[in-house]
């Protein structure tokens, strides 16, 4: 039974990664398309078939990045695992997303500026990196489901009857 809440555990957040990974490509989307930003890195404008292939590469973003970091044993670990367990198998993750979504913008001739794939895999790295610190804080703190199973237990005992070590009572 614990294997299998880990798999769903797991599941969920593949899901939610996908979908982290998703609005991140998003973010820095519509970064890139910002005029405001475009005047203050002094920018070219961006081609206007991009918003075509942009759209494009949701399709290879959404169920690949979830499978690198899967790749990179990114899910492989505990919750509240050390930071170096999740710093370092994420940051490749990133990084070979980042890596795959420019091959794959090489490989069918897409329109995607070369900044928004780096600021991708910045903004998606630290978004997931934020939602684990998020998670940690919540299983430490006293809401969280360990203090709660915790507090159960404590209140099992508690109203548990006293046992004497007196013989035995039936005759």
């Amino acid at each position: 039974m614990l294997r299998r809440d880990q798999q769903v555990r797991t599941q969920i957040h593949q899901i939610a990664d996908a979908c982290i990974f998703s609005l991140s490509f998003l973010v820095a989307y519509s970064l890139r398309a910002n005029p405001q930003i475009i005047d203050w890195l002094k920018l070219a404008p961006a081609p206007s078939a991009s918003s075509q292939d942009f759209v494009k590469l949701f399709f290879v973003l959404f169920p690949g990045a979830p499978l690198v970091l899967e790749w990179q044993g990114y899910y492989n670990r505990g919750p509240l695992a050390p930071r170096a367990a999740i710093f370092w198998p994420l940051l490749r993750g990133c990084g070979l997303a980042t890596v795959g979504l420019i091959l794959v913008a090489y490989i069918f001739h897409l329109q995607v500026p070369r900044v928004v794939m780096v600021a991708f895999g910045v903004i998606g790295f630290c978004a997931i990196f934020l939602k684990e610190e998020l998670i940690r804080l919540f299983l430490k703190s006293k809401v969280g489901p360990a203090s709660a199973s915790l507090h159960h237990c404590r209140e099992r005992q508690r109203n548990r009857p006293h046992e004497t070590g007196g013989g035995d009572t039936q005759k």
